[in-house]
C-alpha cells in the first residue's frame, strides 16, 4: 500500500500527508510486538525496508494532520476502534485510530522514522541494536538531519543486515528514479553510504550497480539530488584501489564539472566538488589523473576569489595536495600552473579569513620545493611554521620578493602584471595586498633589471589607487609608493 498510494496531497501549496499512508506507517510500531512477526518480517524485509525508506522521503515535508475529535455519535465505540500509540517525548503520548480520526496532532515524518525503526527491531531486538536504532531515529525525524540519519541507517544495514542488500539494492532503483524529489534524495544518500561501507563487503557487482546508479543522478532535475549524488560518488575513495581506478574517470570528470556549476547555491556544489577532489585524488596515482590535472588547475582558479571563505580555503588546500602528481609527464605542466597561481597565493596569505591564510601558507610550503628555489622555499616554510602572532606580512613580502627576483627572474614581469590586475578587484583586501606586493617587487628590483617591467604603467596605476574609497587600500598604496622612492625620482 505504501508503494501504490499517493503519500500526500497538495493543498494550497502545502503537502498534507495521506491518512491511509499514515495509518499503514503507524501499524509497524504495533506489529513489532505481535507474536511470531519476526519470521514474516525477515521474509519480507527487503520490500518493507525500501517502502519505508521511500516513505521517509515522501513524508519529509508533509504537514502534520490537524486534530480531529472522536465522534461518539458515529456509532463507533472505543472498544471497536483499534488504537495505536506513539511517544513524542518521555511524558507525551498521542493516540491515533485507523479510522482516520485523531485525538492529537501528529508529525508524519516522525511516524515514518518510527516505522522503519520498528521494522529493524522486528528483525533484531538485541539491546545494543535497539539503542542504535533509537539514535538513528532521532536524526531521521528531523528535516535538518534526515540525510545524516539515512546514512546512519545504511551503516546499520551494512553492519547487521548485509545479507539483505542483494535484494534491497535492485528494489531501491524504482525509488531512486521515482517522481518524488525527497524520495530520490533519501535513496541517493543511502546508496552513497553503501559505497562508503563497500556494500557490507558483499559481491563487488552490487557496488558497481550502486555507483552507476549514482552517476546517472548527476543530471537529475532536482538540485538536492544532484548535490547528494555528487557527494556520494566521492565515497569510492574508501573502497580500494581497483574500484577507484575503475571509476576514477567519470568521478573526476563529474567533480571537475561541479567546480563551476552554474546552479550551485551558496557555492554548495562547488564546495562538495573541492572536498571530493581532495578525497579522491588522495588515493589515486599520477597516471589516473594525468589527463585531467591541468583542467582541475584551470577550473579551480575561479574558486580562489569566491566570497565564500570555505571555498577559497578548500581550493588552496586542493592545489597544495596536487603536488603529489608533479612527477613524470605531468611535472613541467604543473610547474607552469604553480607560476601562474603564485601571485594569488602571496596575496591571500594575508586574506581577511584566518583559515584561508593558513591554507595558503601550507600550500606555499608544499609547492616551493618543486621550484628549485631554496631561498624562497625557506621563507615559505618559515611562514607556515610561524603562528599568527609571529607572522608579519610586510616582512614576508620583502623576503619572498627578493628571493623570487634572484631565483626566478624570468617570471618577474608576469608577477608584476598579474598583481596590477588585482588593483581593480572588488575585494579591498586584495587591492591593498596587491599594491604592497608590487611595491616590494619593484622596490627590491636591481637597477640592471628595471627595464624588464613597464614601470611607468605600474606607477600610474599605484597613484590611481591613492584615490581608492577604502582607507586600508590608500594606506598600503602609500606604503608601496614609499618603497619606490628611487624609481619615482628617476622617472
Amino acid at each position: 500500500m505504501l508503494n501504490t498510494k499517493q503519500p500526500f496531497e497538495e493543498k494550497n501549496n502545502t503537502k498534507v500527508a495521506s491518512r491511509i499512508v499514515l495509518a499503514v506507517t503507524l501499524v509497524f510500531e504495533v506489529l513489532k510486538n505481535v507474536e511470531n512477526v519476526r519470521e514474516v518480517a525477515k521474509e519480507m524485509f527487503p520490500e518493507l525496508f525500501i517502502a519505508l525508506l521511500a516513505n521517509i522521503g515522501s513524508l519529509l515535508h508533509a504537514e502534520s494532520l490537524k486534530p480531529v475529535a472522536s465522534n461518539a455519535s458515529s456509532g463507533a465505540s472505543k472498544s471497536t476502534v483499534s488504537r495505536f500509540r506513539r511517544k513524542k517525548g518521555k511524558n507525551d503520548e498521542k493516540e491515533i485510530d485507523v479510522s482516520g480520526q485523531t485525538t492529537a496532532k501528529i508529525v508524519p515524518r516522525e511516524n515514518a522514522s518510527i516505522a522503519i525503526k520498528s521494522l529493524l527491531e522486528m528483525i533484531n531486538d538485541d539491546d545494543d541494536f535497539v539503542v542504535e536504532c533509537e539514535q538513528l531515529c532521532e536524526k531521521l525525524d528531523q528535516v535538518d538531519t534526515v540525510f545524516e540519519g539515512v546514512q546512519k541507517l545504511a551503516d546499520v544495514v551494512c553492519e547487521h543486515l548485509a545479507s539483505y542488500l542483494e535484494k534491497i539494492i535492485p528494489l531501491a532503483f524504482n525509488s531512486l528514479n521515482g517522481v518524488y524529489e525527497d524520495q530520490r534524495s533519501c535513496v541517493a544518500a543511502f546508496f552513497g553510504q553503501l559505497v562508503f561501507n563497500k556494500c557490507g563487503g558483499k559481491d563487488i557487482g552490487l557496488l558497481d550497480s550502486v555507483m552507476n546508479a549514482l552517476l546517472s543522478k548527476l543530471i537529475d532535475n532536482c538540485y538536492q539530488v544532484r548535490k547528494i549524488s555528487l557527494e556520494a560518488i566521492t565515497n569510492i575513495a574508501n573502497v580500494g584501489e581497483d574500484q577507484v581506478k575503475k571509476f576514477s574517470t567519470p568521478v573526476l570528470n563529474a567533480l571537475v564539472m561541479g567546480l563551476d556549476d552554474k546552479d550551485s547555491r551558496n557555492d554548495e556544489i562547488t564546495l562538495v566538488s573541492l572536498n571530493g577532489l581532495h578525497k579522491v585524488l588522495d588515493v589515486i596515482e599520477e597516471p589516473s589523473v594525468r589527463s585531467v590535472l591541468i583542467t582541475v588547475c584551470l577550473r579551480m582558479k575561479s574558486c580562489f576569489e569566491r566570497d565564500n571563505f570555505e571555498v577559497r580555503s578548500a581550493a588552496f588546500q586542493l592545489f597544495g595536495s596536487l603536488t603529489k602528481f608533479c612527477t613524470d609527464a605531468s611535472k613541467s605542466t604543473f610547474i607552469d600552473q604553480i607560476h601562474s597561481i603564485l601571485p594569488t597565493l602571496l596575496l591571500h596569505v594575508n586574506d581577511e579569513n584566518g583559515s584561508v591564510c593558513s591554507a595558503c601558507k601550507k600550500t606555499l610550503s608544499q609547492i616551493s620545493p618543486l621550484l628549485q628555489t631554496p631561498k624562497f622555499q625557506k621563507f615559505c616554510e618559515d611562514a607556515h611554521n610561524k603562528n599568527e602572532s609571529q607572522f608579519h606580512y610586510g616582512e614576508f613580502l620583502n623576503n619572498v620578493t627578493k628571493s623570487l627576483i634572484a631565483e626566478i627572474p624570468e617570471k618577474l614581469n608576469y608577477f608584476v602584471t598579474s598583481n596590477v590586475q588585482f588593483f581593480k578587484s572588488v575585494n579591498p583586501k586584495l587591492r591593498a595586498n596587491s599594491a604592497l606586493l608590487v611595491g616590494f617587487l619593484l622596490g627590491n628590483l636591481p637597477a640592471n633589471m628595471q627595464q624588464v617591467v613597464s614601470i611607468d604603467h605600474v606607477l600610474n596605476s599605484l597613484v590611481a589607487l591613492l584615490k581608492d574609497s577604502d582607507v586600508n587600500v590608500r594606506t598600503y598604496t602609500a606604503e608601496a609608493l614609499g618603497l619606490l622612492s628611487n624609481l619615482i625620482s628617476s622617472h
